[in-house]
């Protein structure tokens, strides 16, 4: 948490401002990328920061003026403030019509999220996703297959004050990759090897059985895989994320920055290697 003029606010490390429960949501990485990591307390320190930090200055001199703020739960390519909503292009409002879509699509066995959706992914044997959402927001989000890989993007900044959800479903799934802050939930997981990345801002939780579990976190969020059992797992922690796993014969953990990692499981081989203020911990 980082104080800037007296309010509060959190970043994640693709350079997304929000404030307690309102989360900003990034429908274009390069445009949230003006945060450096390990410059906290410089959040002007690119192009694309100076604009933020005097967006951020601009909206707080608005609210002085009693500019009615705007409700919203989830907004896309903005900076909000108080449920005030500043700068940006234009931006899709949610209709609140929620509608729910299905879409058939070609198989796929990796996930590439990269707007701010809430996604459940359970194994079937067809491939599909389907949109539950405000009905006039259904048109920018898409879920395209390419390359044996479901891409999950927006075409457009959005907001919303319901969730914009995603269930997927595939025969299998080896890899899952978020850049944005987005949120994932991984069901029924019966595959011999997994990859989850998460190099934005998001929480992920998944259950199943894995032969080997690979972990990569390059912001922040919570990981919680306690109920995807691995035999050997394997995580690399960059950033402030908290990681926790079960490994049933082996762990290998790199920790650079302040993450946390908990295991569960009693794995008869640990390997650790910190860097910074992260930390290591057996949690039987």
């Amino acid at each position: 948490m980082t104080k800037y003029l007296g309010k509060n606010f959190e970043k994640n490390t693709i350079g997304c401002f929000y404030k307690s429960t309102t989360r900003v949501r990034c429908a274009h990485k390069e445009k949230c990328a003006g945060w450096d990591r390990g410059q906290e307390n410089q959040p002007h320190k690119t192009f694309a920061g100076v604009l933020k930090y005097y967006g951020v200055l601009a909206g707080i001199a608005l609210g002085f003026f009693g500019v009615e703020p705007v409700k919203a739960e989830a907004v896309t390519g903005k900076i909000v403030i108080d449920g005030n909503v500043y700068g940006g292009g234009s931006v899709v409002r949610g209709n609140h019509q929620r509608s729910v879509v299905h879409r058939p699509l070609p198989c796929f066995d990796q996930i590439t999220v990269q707007a701010g959706v809430d996604l459940v992914y359970q194994p079937g044997d067809n491939c599909s996703a389907t949109l539950d959402a405000d009905s006039n927001l259904h048109p920018i989000i898409e879920t395209d297959v390419g390359g044996d890989i479901l891409n999950v993007a927006s075409r457009r900044s959005f907001q919303t004050e319901g969730p914009v959800q995603v269930e997927a479903r595939s025969p299998g799934l080896n890899r899952i990759d978020i850049l944005s802050a987005a949120d994932a939930v991984l069901r029924d997981l019966h595959v011999p090897s997994l990859v989850i990345r998460v190099a934005g801002s998001g929480d992920v939780s998944a259950q199943g059985q894995v032969d080997l579990l690979e972990v990569i976190v390059e912001g922040s969020g919570t990981l919680d895989l306690r109920d995807l059992h691995a035999t050997h797992a394997k995580v690399f922690a960059e950033g402030a994320a908290d990681v926790i796993v079960y490994a049933e014969k082996s762990l290998k953990v790199n920790v650079t920055g302040a993450g946390d990692v908990l295991y569960y499981g009693r794995p008869a081989r640990v390997e650790k290697n910190i860097s910074g203020a992260g930390d290591v911990e057996a949690a039987e």
